[in-house]
Formats: structure tokens, sequence, C-alpha cells
């Protein structure tokens, strides 16, 4: 088998996954994580705090050069830190009160796995255009993280699309790229 699993870099990524999945099931569920807790580590603290700073520089503090940061209800990668930091800075003015909730985490050798809560309302042209600006929504994610270093070299993020969609009045709705 030739497969996409069987590559060595591959296998690695899926049974992080795998494991971090099966350590969520059998644990008992619990409320969100305080994004500043002593039981997070400290990359999982640096890689939220990006997010809900929504400061384009603390992007330096936690990626790598190289990063690959890919967002796949968007169909969308983002390729070096000036990327990141202009898909940050669209974020922000998308929703400015963007803000992410840790809801479980798993940091392991060179992955780790974020279970996240994001929220915001929505403002800007791109809302005011559809008819949706002052709209919020909640919905949950999942990052894959690749480290090297210290820093994350790719990320690759999941979010339910289908309940934005339900918040948003029957619209899927992404930043504008």
């Amino acid at each position: 088998m030739n497969g996409i699993i069987d590559r060595p870099s591959n296998r690695a990524f899926w049974l992080v996954v795998i494991f971090a999945l099966l350590g969520a099931a059998v644990r008992k569920p619990r409320g969100p994580l305080s994004n500043n807790s002593d039981k997070l580590p400290r990359l999982v603290q640096n890689f939220i705090a990006v997010w809900n700073s929504r400061d384009p520089g603390a992007v330096d503090r936690v990626f790598a050069v190289d990063i690959v940061l890919q967002n796949v209800p968007e169909e969308t990668a983002h390729t070096g830190r000036d990327a990141v930091k202009a898909y940050l800075e669209e974020l922000v003015t998308w929703a400015p009160d963007l803000q992410m909730t840790v809801r479980n985490h798993h940091v392991t050798g060179r992955w780790a796995v974020v279970e996240w809560k994001w929220s915001g309302t929505l403002h800007g042209d791109f809302s005011t255009e559809l008819n949706i600006s002052g709209k919020s929504f909640s919905v949950p994610g999942v990052s894959i993280l690749q480290l090297r270093g210290g820093r994350v070299v790719r990320c690759t993020s999941y979010h339910d699309a289908t309940a934005m969609l339900h918040q948003l009045e029957g619209r899927v709705i992404f930043p504008p790229l």
C-alpha cells in the first residue's frame, strides 16, 4: 500500500490525531479551560493568544518563518509569517471581537492538537454587503499543529462550517481573502 497514510511523516500525523481523539473519547467531558490556565502548555497558551490578542506581531513569537497555515473549510492556505499576519488582520476586520477558547488539547513531541471554540460578531464592509453585520457566531473547531524548534511550522484547522451557516441565517460566510 503506497497510500498517503503509509508515508512516515503522514503516519506520525495520523497517529497523533487518532490518539488525541481516542484520549478525548475516554476522558470525562469538561468545560472550557481558562486560556491562561497553568494546565495549558505554554505552546497552547501562545497559539491561542495569537488569535485572541488580534496582534499580527504575535505571529512572530509562535509561528516558524516558513509556517503553512491551512484552513480546511475555507479551502485556503497561507504560507509564511507575512501571509498569516495578513490573514489575522482580515479576521480582525471581519470579527473585531474574535475570541478562541480552549476546550481540549494534546501535545506530544513534534505534534499538538488543540480543540477550541471560535466566537465573534461580524462587522465591516463584507458583513454589511451581505446584511449580516452584527450577527454573532460561536463554532467548535480543532487545529493540528506540527512543531519544530518550539514553533508551529504547520497548522491545519477545521471548524464547523455548518454551525456557522445556521447561525448566519443559512449562509456559509468566510472572511474575504
